[in-house]
């Protein structure tokens, strides 16, 4: 578990220095492009990639998570500004593989912080694993509450986000409620 400590910490403080190294407000709008003018049409005008909003205009991020019952590749599909999907192929705490699927939805109003945006949320999740640890094996179904808080950066489209996930497991020798659990996620948004 001290790995995990780590894990979190580093994230965090990944989160706070890309945070503090930013320089574009989230919400500020940049300068009109002028539309070049030829003798049949004018261009429209074209969004500049400084433009796009994690979320709103760039919907599908990929990176790792860890923590809760699982810690691998993550990847989170926003379906509006602020429902979206994540799932996570991963390792399993004891030694196995697993995979989660968890439903979000942020909480308006999002804060703009260090020129970029704060937001917290909740969902539910589900996960399942199989794992063989010495002679015990056993394949477990979890469902989870999720409370998240992450910071979303614009001039790097990335995600860091930090989550508290009481679980329920079911069909394992821990079966029953886990509610001190949690984890992290870090994401690049395309």
């Amino acid at each position: 578990m001290p790995t995990m400590c780590r894990l979190r910490s580093l994230l965090l403080a990944a989160c706070i220095a890309c945070a503090a190294v930013s320089s574009t407000p989230a919400f500020a709008k940049p300068p009109a492009r002028k539309a070049k003018a030829t003798k049949d049409k004018v261009d429209s005008k074209e969004p500049a990639p400084s433009e796009a909003v994690v979320g709103k205009d760039l919907n599908v991020g990929v990176g790792l998570s860890a923590g809760n019952l699982l810690s691998g590749v993550s990847a989170k599909l926003y379906l509006d500004d602020d429902v979206a999907l994540q799932m996570c192929l991963g390792a399993y705490v004891h030694s196995g593989f697993g995979v989660g699927l968890d439903g979000t939805l942020e909480a308006r109003p999002r804060w703009a912080v260090l020129q970029n945006r704060l937001f917290w949320g909740g969902g539910i999740g589900v996960a399942g694993v199989s794992y063989t640890v010495a002679t015990d094996s056993a394949t477990l179904l979890a469902v989870s509450a999720i409370v998240e808080v992450g910071w979303q950066l614009q001039d790097l489209p990335l995600e860091f986000v930090l989550e508290a996930r009481p679980y329920w497991v079911f069909g394992d020798k821990d079966a029953g409620a886990h509610p001190v659990s949690g984890g992290g996620s870090i994401r690049w948004y395309f």
